[in-house]
């Protein structure tokens, strides 16, 4: 399940101003928020420095993952005026559902316009609260943005091999135990192909984007001394992309009189990645 609720138009929560966390508007159900920074100034004082008004954030989540969500969002009024007082933001989240759960505050002090909250749970609900401030004002708080973190399955389906039409080697095992899907890399666990009675003398790789007829051909690297010559790992794919993986293995068997082989085909999605905020 996927359901993100944008932010398209403002609550009324009043005029900004001088505002302490104490002071700012809240939604229906209390959000303290983890610390209070703001100094206490008079309004002239306010209105001379240009840095006490900061308007209602407009935020939302452009891309979900099974265990994280960036929110993405534009500058509110009053942030120009406000670069040499700190400026910086501040998020909370919690899940929906859980009455008991409290908000978890973060703050960046960062110039960006997207920020990802990670090591949420998958197929999950969680609600987004977001204010600016610097050290003399903070945002009202603008209604909660609600998400549903991804399920955490991709596709990993073993299709056939040429040992079920009776032409066979070794039998192909479960993808679940011999893939190892992440965003953008596939690890083959070749252990899964060994059994009793076979001798294993070959192991051929190749795989290609489903819906590309070009099948590209796996040269086993190491890349360090510490890699684990028991697997293959295809590097450098593309993050949410589905990918057909064919393998041949060859192998011998002392009842059966010359090498025998097995070819068996997978398909698997990698799985979605959340860009880095620059």
């Amino acid at each position: 399940m996927n359901f993100v609720n944008f932010l398209d138009k403002e609550q009324d929560l009043g005029q900004p101003g001088l505002l302490t966390r104490n002071e700012s508007k809240t939604i229906d159900h209390p959000v303290e928020s983890k610390t209070d920074k703001k100094n206490d100034l008079s309004r002239s004082q306010c209105v001379d420095l240009l840095n006490c008004s900061l308007g209602l954030v407009k935020f939302n989540a452009s891309t979900v993952t099974h265990d994280s969500v960036k929110l993405q969002w534009t500058f509110p009024s009053g942030w120009d005026s406000a670069v040499f007082f700190n400026p910086g933001y501040e998020f909370g989240w919690k899940k929906t559902n859980d009455n008991a759960s409290t908000y978890h505050w973060e703050e960046v002090y960062r110039g960006l316009d997207c920020y990802i909250i990670d090591g949420l749970e998958a197929s999950t609900e969680y609600t987004f609260l977001m204010q600016a401030f610097n050290d003399y004002a903070i945002s009202p708080v603008p209604q909660p943005v609600h998400v549903a973190t991804l399920e955490n399955t991709q596709i990993v389906s073993f299709i056939h091999s040429s040992y079920e039409f009776g032409q066979g080697g070794p039998w192909a095992p479960d993808a679940e135990n011999f893939l190892e899907v992440k965003p953008t890399t596939i690890t083959l666990k070749l252990n899964e192909w060994y059994e009793e009675y076979w001798d294993i003398t070959e192991i051929s790789v190749s795989y290609k984007q489903t819906l590309r007829n070009v099948w590209r051909q796996y040269t086993p690297k190491r890349y360090s001394n510490s890699d684990d010559e028991s697997k293959y790992v295809i590097r450098w794919l593309i993050p949410a992309m589905e990918y057909d993986l064919k393998i041949e293995v060859l192998a011998m068997n002392e009842d059966i009189s010359g090498k025998c082989s097995t070819l068996a085909i997978y398909k698997v999605k990698t799985q979605q990645i959340n860009e880095p905020c620059s």
